[in-house]
């Protein structure tokens, strides 16, 4: 993992802003060991409401723990109003669009998906 660095307010209460957070601590922990994903959590939601548009209901950043590989990373679902299908193709979309010329480290420490309801 990436040195340890604290997140600023600043960012932290842009990106609380941004999404429904439901272990905030857990958020700002796994921030500090990935700092590289920061600037991506502030850019998503602009990107994210251009992409999926009306149909963007909502944004959760959670962080996952695996405890039998021991990976920690962070997940930004978009919650998509349509079938799983329409949510499959937008998020195809957002991927061609810009998800996908992200780095491979923030790959890493940061998946996002797109969730019908």
């Amino acid at each position: 993992m990436a040195t340890e660095q604290a997140i600023s307010k600043v960012d932290m209460d842009r990106i609380e802003g941004s999404y429904t957070i439901p272990d905030p601590d857990a958020v700002r922990e796994l921030l500090a060991h990935y700092p590289h994903v920061v600037p991506v959590l502030l850019e998503a939601p602009v990107r994210l409401k251009e992409a999926f548009g009306a149909r963007l209901r909502g944004l959760v950043l959670e962080a996952l723990h695996d405890p039998e590989e021991g990976e920690r990373l962070l997940s930004a679902s978009a919650l998509v109003k349509g079938s799983p299908r329409e949510a499959f193709e937008l998020m195809e979309q957002f991927d061609e669009q810009w998800w996908g010329s992200e780095p491979p480290a923030v790959h890493v420490a940061l998946v996002m998906m797109a969730v019908p309801v």
